[in-house]
């Protein structure tokens, strides 16, 4: 009996580069889908300005790369990274409310619970299923991001404001809680589209998008989202955009950089506690960083100060009343920005 060699076939370099050109093209249409499926959602959070008329592919790639979606699957599309219908489906495939939002937002219902308390009513043929009440819980999780797409917010308490990971700029950008409110009704909504006829979705779109209902959500979000000041300060903060500059997290805090860049000796002056919190506020405006209040400065600079110019914080510094207060000799502010 006679044994034939194995014979290893090779693909013929015409075909092999047919096929990566048609691999190489798939993951570029399943990038840009990703990409424009991510703006629909972080361009609710961007303020109106000036932008370039296209977004770079070099970007977009890292943009892309960086996500789960990527990383699980490279060559391919993740079906729950996506907010439509699989696109064989001609009619909504989701018959809850819940059903859908739990798909794309698992962590947060594992966390938080389920998204509504829902009414099922048996009709002859079939149910009828009806959100009734909302957790608000759960939609102020939801608005911590998408993790299959990238997005993150943070609420920041010493600026009492929410900032989003925006991939166009690779930074954390401000943004406010009515325009948060935008993306739970953008949800709320889509859910609603998606829903088959066996789902009540007038709640969806008329009860929960109401602006009592919202305010609580992003209210109840300054509590779940809040991140502390080493989240934007030190070597492992994330980098800011504010008003077209990037703020760099290792340049120190906002009290610090004020002391180095602003407070200066002047022998004779006499600088108050109350007048160099002032001048700070106006230098933090100007440079869009984060100020501390008013008991935080006071303690934080009479360390800074001790550490920079070697003075001690006195008590019987003259202030425009007439009165005492704290604050130094010999020192002044010399410019506010």
């Amino acid at each position: 009996m006679s044994h034939g060699k194995h014979i290893k076939r090779t693909e013929h370099p015409y075909h092999a580069e047919q096929r990566a050109r048609e691999e190489a093209a798939t993951l570029r249409s399943n990038m840009m889908a990703k990409w424009l499926e991510s703006e629909r959602i972080v361009s609710l959070l961007r303020s109106i300005q000036p932008t370039a008329s296209h977004t770079p592919d070099q970007l977009i790639e890292e943009w892309y790369k960086a996500t789960p979606v990527f990383q699980e699957n490279p060559a391919s599309s993740n079906p729950y990274s996506s907010y439509e219908p699989p696109p064989t489906s001609i009619k909504p495939v989701f018959h809850s409310a819940n059903e859908w939002f739990g798909r794309y937002f698992t962590k947060q219902a594992q966390s938080f619970g389920s998204p509504f308390i829902e009414e099922i009513v048996s009709t002859r043929d079939s149910f009828v299923c009806t959100p009734v009440s909302l957790n608000a819980f759960f939609f102020a999780a939801l608005l911590g991001g998408n993790t299959f797409l990238g997005h993150q917010v943070v609420f920041f308490p010493p600026e009492d404001r929410f900032y989003f990971l925006d991939p166009a700029v690779s930074a954390f950008r401000p943004t406010s809680a009515e325009k948060l409110q935008l993306v739970v009704s953008h949800y709320l909504w889509k859910c609603a589209g998606s829903c088959s006829n066996k789902v009540s979705i007038r709640p969806l779109v008329e009860e929960f998008t109401k602006d009592k209902v919202l305010r609580g959500i992003t209210e109840k979000a300054k509590a779940i989202l809040e991140c502390d000041r080493s989240f934007f300060e030190g070597l492992d903060g994330r980098v800011r955009y504010i008003d077209g500059k990037r703020l760099n997290p290792a340049d120190g805090p906002s009290h610090r950089q004020f002391a180095t860049e602003v407070i200066a000796r002047q022998q004779g002056s006499w600088l108050t506690i109350s007048e160099a919190y002032s001048q700070y506020a106006i230098y933090c405006r100007q440079k869009g960083l984060a100020n501390i209040s008013p008991p935080e400065f006071k303690s934080f600079m009479a360390v800074e100060i001790l550490d920079t110019f070697n003075l001690k914080m006195r008590h019987d510094v003259p202030a425009e009343d007439g009165r005492q207060t704290h604050g130094w000799r010999d020192l002044a502010c010399l410019a506010a920005a």
